[in-house]
């Protein structure tokens, strides 16, 4: 590639071809970790320095420069290495695993939701390739992930958020809610709900007030306000976090305030259903009163 035609690319995508060009000249190890979640499509957050390559039975550490070696459990049916597009990758569900064992929970959380919202695993699936990851290392993290994996989750920030509000020490939220006014008039779907509280949490992307999705942003900035305005009289109170708030993280001061003031004051359960809880077991996951939609 041109080096105009390189440096012109995000970082993200100069990342992925760096991932792409070490698989390539390396054909015997394995693309692993963060990489191998770049390549999948699943990886979000920062973009790494190193390239993860795997070393498969009988292979020495690769001694490059940028490279970061990771000894991979013996292959095994469900764990076996994918080739894609000339290149071997861990598979989807074996990289999210792998990112629980050998970097955050956020990464791992986001990893598993991207996976699930494309349709590459579903949770159940990841519950099976875990039972085979009994006496490894990590599998302390990997039980976490498997808490709070979701596929309702519809963004990486959403899964992070997620992620803070289980280690903080919050209440459970219910995900991808759907308010209803008193009177039973869909009024919109909410990112969480705290229903003890009658307390939404919604995260404002950058995108939603441009015009990547077709429409005019004055346009959606009116239709947010007349939507906000619905779920206030419908009885709820809002917390919503930006780009801004999300990184200092007063959003969590912003959201242990507005559920205190709603303590005693629940949402009625006919004005609200959900995807399930924001974390717990499989059955607390699944979706809560006759009225969600996704």
């Amino acid at each position: 590639m041109p080096a105009e035609a390189y440096d012109g690319l995000k970082p993200w995508e100069r990342y992925r071809l760096r991932c792409a060009a070490y698989g390539y000249a390396y054909p015997r190890y394995v693309v692993a970790g963060r990489s191998a979640a770049a390549l999948w499509d699943m990886a979000s957050g920062s973009v790494p320095e190193e390239v993860e390559l795997g070393r498969r039975a009988g292979s020495g550490p690769v001694g490059a420069s940028g490279v970061r070696n990771r000894k991979l459990p013996g292959e095994a049916p469900g764990r076996e290495p994918v080739l894609h597009r000339g290149l071997w990758l861990t598979s989807p569900i074996m990289t999210t695993i792998d990112l629980a064992r050998w970097h955050s929970l956020v990464d791992a959380v986001g990893a598993a939701d991207s996976g699930m919202r494309g349709k590459q695993f579903t949770l159940e699936d990841l519950e099976g390739a875990a039972g085979g990851y009994r006496g490894y290392r990590g599998r302390r993290h990997i039980e976490d992930l498997l808490t709070l994996a979701h596929p309702a989750s519809e963004s990486p920030r959403e899964s992070a958020m997620r992620v803070l509000l289980w280690q903080n020490g919050f209440p459970v939220p219910h995900l991808q809610a759907v308010i209803s006014s008193a009177a039973g008039r869909f009024i919109g779907r909410v990112d969480a709900l705290f229903p003890q509280q009658s307390t939404i949490l919604e995260y404002d992307g950058e995108l939603k007030y441009s015009r990547a999705f077709g429409k005019d942003p004055e346009q959606t900035m009116r239709e947010e306000l007349e939507r906000q305005k619905a779920l206030l009289n419908a009885g709820t109170r809002m917390v919503r976090v930006t780009a801004a708030t999300f990184r200092d993280q007063s959003w969590m001061e912003d959201l242990r305030r507005e559920l205190k003031r709603g303590e005693g004051n629940p949402l009625p359960e006919n004005q609200w259903s959900s995807a399930g809880l924001g974390w717990g077991t499989r059955i607390e996951k699944t979706p809560v009163g006759g009225a969600f939609r996704i």
